[in-house]
């Protein structure tokens, strides 16, 4: 199973904004097309991967080359997303670089970050990458070196730094190859992104530390969302919420703190988090950074349906629950706590155990009970005439059972009906016959010798 790790040089140690870029290589069936970059390198669109600057667009490096580890593209969740699959060239160079400017917003701090794996599955060249950007002027704005990365290794890293846009905010990525090619120095490059980088900023729901709590559906509560920023006193803020599908603002609250009110409250999970910036960059998205997000999860109430067997007089009383999850706690006839389990089982049933029995359920916060009548059933008074018969070879004997409405011989063998509670017998030889008596609920077992 493949890992990831984290690796920086003077990253983010303040707030972030959500990926501004974000090179991921697209995603579909096959190849993917030829990325819009500046490169020497040769693009190929099918077939194997072994020539010396070359690369492709690809899900994974199955059957690409045969000194390759077996590797899937980063993106997470993304079981048909492309990544970038590079043999490098001969000579050491630039093998990427952005073809269009990169629009960021000016005078504004940004955090670079690039995932990349050595492909390499033995011994040979370790890749060394640089990774630069620039402003429209060809002004180094920022750089970083990834270093030799080991060899025998498939495992995915981040690598990332910090770099501040002039004026124009306009950049392009720079990435060059540092080491020879030859044997090894192959690599897989995904999920390069640009992410606004602010001031520290803390958040709390109702001032404690927790950043999730469980609401009741239809249920009504204020919630105070707070966020602690350091940075400079001119920031503006602004408090938005996702309800599942994007960020929206949220009219009016422009406060480092909000109470939020849910008024008979909808199923659903609801995300809150405080945007920052600079008042002359604010109304762009692009520049702004935010808080850690806090969560309020509105939750259904369980609906829980209580049930039981009917159980013989001494055998187990079961009590289960269905259609509901979570925690249980089950409630005997005289409101005794007796169980915490799903699917209790009670031993030895008796006509005491006779009630109503209750189970409270808790799923997310919140109860639902649900009460089942349990009965005991009494065995039947069974009966037969007489334990031990005789009867002379060759002839028969009414064997005699009563107390219940149905009746099962065994063995079969030398009786008239084995179903009835008085079959005739004519056995060849002694033979002891087991009667099944029972009302339709309970059974005993009775049994008779018949001597020939």
């Amino acid at each position: 199973m493949l890992s990831f790790i984290y690796t920086n040089a003077q990253v983010c140690e303040g707030s972030l904004g959500d990926p501004v870029v974000n090179i991921d290589f697209g995603r579909g069936g096959g190849r993917g097309p030829r990325p819009d970059i500046i490169t020497s390198y040769n693009y190929v669109p099918f077939g194997s991967v072994n020539g010396e600057g070359d690369f492709t667009i690809a899900q994974s490096t199955t059957g690409l080359n045969g000194g390759w580890y077996d590797i899937f593209n980063h993106t997470p969740n993304d079981f048909g997303g492309y990544m970038m699959i590079v043999n490098a060239a001969p000579d050491p160079g630039v093998f990427y670089e952005s073809s269009n400017p990169i629009d960021l917003c000016p005078n504004t701090t940004y955090e670079f970050a690039a995932w990349i794996v050595n492909l390499l599955r033995g011994n040979g060249i370790q890749p060394n990458v640089t990774f630069t950007v620039v402003d429209a002027d060809e002004k180094t704005l920022g750089m970083f070196s990834t270093g030799d990365m080991p060899n025998g290794n498939p495992t995915w890293k981040q690598y990332g730094f910090q770099f501040r846009t002039t004026g124009a905010g306009r950049v392009k990525i720079r990435m060059t190859n540092n080491a020879p090619g030859g044997g090894g120095n192959d690599l897989a490059l995904d999920d390069i992104t640009f992410r606004a980088c602010g001031p520290k900023i803390t958040s709390s729901i109702n001032n404690t530390t927790l950043t999730t709590r469980n609401l009741c559906e239809r249920t009504t509560e204020t919630f105070n969302f707070s966020a602690g920023v350091t940075g400079s006193s001119t920031l503006k803020y602004q408090w938005q919420i996702n309800e599942g599908t994007d960020w929206i603002d949220i009219p009016g609250q422009t406060n480092p703190s909000m109470n939020y009110t849910f008024n008979n409250a909808i199923p659903g999970v609801y995300q809150f988090r405080l945007a920052v910036a600079e008042p002359t960059n604010f109304n762009s998205p692009l520049c702004r950074t935010v808080s850690p997000t806090l969560t309020i999860n509105v939750n259904r109430y369980p609906i829980p349906k209580a049930i039981s067997n009917r159980p013989c007089l001494g055998s187990d009383l079961i009590l289960d629950v269905a259609d509901a999850t979570g925690t249980y706690k089950w409630f005997d006839p005289q409101g005794r706590e007796i169980s915490d389990q799903k699917s209790p089982v009670i031993k030895a049933a008796t006509f005491a155990m006779i009630g109503k029995y209750s189970v409270t359920v808790t799923s997310g916060g919140c109860s639902a009970s649900s009460e089942v009548d349990v009965s005991v059933v009494p065995p039947p008074d069974a009966k037969v005439e007489s334990a031990t018969v005789e009867v002379c070879e060759g002839s028969a004997v009414e064997l005699k059972a009563s107390g219940g409405t149905i009746y099962t011989w065994i063995p079969a063998t030398g009786l008239s009906a084995a179903n009835i509670s008085n079959p005739m017998a004519s056995p060849l030889q002694t033979t002891t016959y087991t009667v099944r008596v029972s009302n339709g609920s309970c059974e005993v077992f009775l049994q008779v010798k018949v001597l020939v």
